[in-house]
């Protein structure tokens, strides 16, 4: 009897403790704009806000919201965007390029700005509205509630097509890039999967110590991405068995598919040579072998 009652006291507890937790809730499902920081390897959800429009949210048991924001723009600006309660409240910052994150397209995302909001009830209705011409993104979290941050596991995945492919040493330990500089990159993914390319560009000995370069992503035979990349030689890498070429440092760009099959061409610079690494999701992997 006694442990009948002490299980009755425990679900009694879970349900009431689940009725007060913390949360927060949207009136709608807000479009998402995937952010992919290029330092920690991480793919962050940002809710994406055009000039004059409003997300609406709701919040239980939150004492303090945590709103991040980001311009989507490449340059240097201003914005605002306007936070609405009982109160109106009008909140402006700056934006400058970030250097560690950009959008999974190849977008150029600012750095973020971080706001603290008290909420003063334990129900509460917010309205936040873009005053700015530029599209902005937003995150919004608390203390007590998880983020929506997601680290993936990958492995290391070789294309079907390239024209040939080269080892690079770092640190005692070999990898292997592949070259697309008269015959493109092609190979063919099932989806859902997440591709991460890495990519870096030969100096010559003689070269300036600093180079922009690009290179573009078909899906499908449908462009993806143009990938703007700026590289200075490594300090750690070099090239085996090859003494007048020296690899830059390496750039991360990360690609999304959606399930189904998808044929990927990777394009390279036509100014300088570009070699890539590719990996692709350990997750995907594990879906194909179920």
């Amino acid at each position: 009897m006694r442990k009948k009652s002490f299980f009755i006291l425990f679900v009694l507890f879970v349900v009431l403790y689940q009725s007060h937790a913390a949360d927060i809730q949207y009136d709608k499902d807000y479009k998402k704009f995937p952010i992919f920081n290029k330092k920690n390897g991480k793919v962050i959800y940002y809710f994406i806000l055009h000039s004059n429009e409003k997300l609406k949210l709701r919040t239980i048991d939150v004492d303090t919201l945590q709103i991040y924001s980001r311009v989507l723009t490449g340059k240097k600006v201003s914005y605002s965007y306007k936070i609405k309660n009982k109160k109106k409240r009008t909140v402006t910052k700056k934006g400058k390029l970030s250097k560690v994150s950009q959008g999974l397209g190849g977008e150029s995302v600012s750095s973020y700005n971080k706001l603290l909001f008290p909420i003063n009830r334990s129900k509460e209705k917010i309205e936040i509205t873009n005053l700015s011409k530029n599209d902005l993104l937003f995150k919004i979290a608390s203390n007590n509630i998880h983020n929506n941050n997601h680290k993936v596991k990958y492995i290391k995945f070789s294309p079907e097509i390239y024209e040939d492919d080269l080892t690079l040493l770092i640190n005692d330990k070999s990898y292997t890039y592949f070259n697309p500089e008269k015959k493109d990159i092609e190979f063919t993914l099932e989806g859902p999967v997440v591709l991460k390319i890495i990519s870096r560009i030969l100096f010559g000995k003689e070269e300036k110590i600093k180079a922009s370069y690009n290179y573009r992503i078909f899906d499908n035979e449908e462009i993806s991405g143009e990938i703007n990349c700026s590289a200075s030689p490594s300090k750690k890498a070099v090239l085996l068995n090859n003494t007048k070429e020296i690899p830059s440092s390496g750039d991360t760009h990360i690609v999304m598919l959606a399930k189904g099959k998808h044929r990927i061409r990777i394009e390279g610079d036509n100014e300088n040579k570009v070699i890539f690494r590719f990996y692709i999701s350990r997750s995907s992997v594990e879906i194909m072998e179920k």
